[in-house]
């Protein structure tokens, strides 16, 4: 096979490959009565903080107490992650919710909906990378899911939340985190601006952090060579590196003992 033709051929498998990156945590669906479709990948940075929706800049979100789970402590990759995606079902409409964990110990829920939508509401809490659910109890183990299947089925969904969702008349309204975010640092990320509160110095730390989840954040990582052997840095750059990081695994460092140990 000629050079050019050999290039072309590996610049269009990398492409393909390139345009499958992170798409396993898009949620598409009716939230809040909009047809969306949600990035649920939570980087490093979204766990750090409260990510500013529109909803929350509007005033009209709803915020509770509630539980933390034990099982979710296993997470928490970096001492400063505070931040779990939760979906709430409510009247046939789902809603975006983030479960923020507090330095103290407590724990609470911000909604994005307002208390006459949320009536007769369920919610449930999302791992990660959504491999599980969890209740809103401090002893939930989590239900395991097909990510798949939630991510793009609306109804497999629902069946999710009313099968092991909590109530939220069940938790108590809370105003403590709401207050607080006022005072909180704002920052600008890859994702949206986020509420954290860390300093500048050491969110912009955290954005440096590739965890390797995805497919795309896994070719960051690997080795790239500008050769004067063009076949070869081909052979490197458009092959292996994409063979690598399909078959990769999650950067080690962002999930080390030294994390662990770091636990609030």
């Amino acid at each position: 096979m000629k050079r050019i033709e050999m290039f072309f051929l590996v610049m269009v498998v990398a492409a393909i490959f390139s345009s499958c990156a992170a798409t396993n945590m898009r949620m598409k669906g009716e939230f809040g009565q909009e047809n969306k479709v949600l990035n649920l990948l939570i980087e490093p940075t979204d766990s750090a903080g409260v990510t500013e929706t529109p909803k929350l800049s509007d005033g009209k979100f709803a915020c509770f107490d509630v539980p933390f789970p034990e099982a979710l402590k296993k997470e928490q990759y970096i001492p400063e992650r505070i931040k779990w995606y939760v979906l709430v079902l409510a009247q046939g409409y789902e809603y975006l919710g983030q479960l923020i964990k507090r330095t103290s110990g407590e724990c609470e829920l911000l909604v994005d909906g307002i208390a006459k939508e949320l009536e007769n509401a369920k919610g449930i809490i999302l791992s990660t990378r959504a491999e599980k659910v969890f209740g809103f109890e401090v002893d939930s183990d989590g239900t395991e899911i097909s990510r798949n299947s939630f991510m793009s089925d609306a109804t497999y969904r629902k069946e999710i939340i009313q099968k092991h969702g909590t109530s939220l008349s069940e938790l108590k309204p809370s105003k403590k985190l709401v207050n607080d975010i006022g005072q909180w640092n704002r920052f600008n990320s890859p994702r949206g601006f986020i509420l954290t509160p860390l300093d500048e110095k050491r969110f912009r730390e955290i954005i440096s952090i590739n965890p390797g989840d995805t497919y795309s954040q896994r070719l960051m990582n690997q080795n790239w060579v500008i050769s004067t052997n063009p076949v070869g840095m081909i052979i490197q750059n458009g092959i292996v590196n994409n063979i690598n990081a399909i078959a990769g695994t999650p950067n080690a460092e962002w999930r080390s003992k030294k994390s662990e140990e770091k636990k609030r």
